[in-house]
């Protein structure tokens, strides 16, 4: 697994085999998840999009993820970057 750190007002860090899962972590957060998986990822796009100033692509999961980590609200993290946090 692979350790991110999404920050995009609240700090997370979590593990994945992918950036794109990102998304699910953004879903767990969020009070209005319900929304179909288009919608949200739009949703999402939006948002960081504004929280950012940087556009971001909601074609799909992966240039979402790739997006924000061009943005620099998404980043991968070793463990001995994980430890001194």
């Amino acid at each position: 697994m692979r350790k991110f750190e999404l920050n995009n007002g609240e700090k997370v860090v979590f593990e994945a085999e992918a950036p794109s899962a990102v998304l699910d972590i953004m879903r767990k957060q969020c009070f209005y998840a319900d929304e179909d998986d288009n919608d949200f990822l739009r949703s999402r796009a939006l948002s960081n999009t504004s929280w950012s100033g940087h556009t971001i692509r909601y074609d799909s999961r992966e240039n979402f993820a790739q997006d924000l980590m061009s943005a620099g609200l998404l980043r991968e993290i070793s463990n001995e970057t994980t430890d001194k946090q």
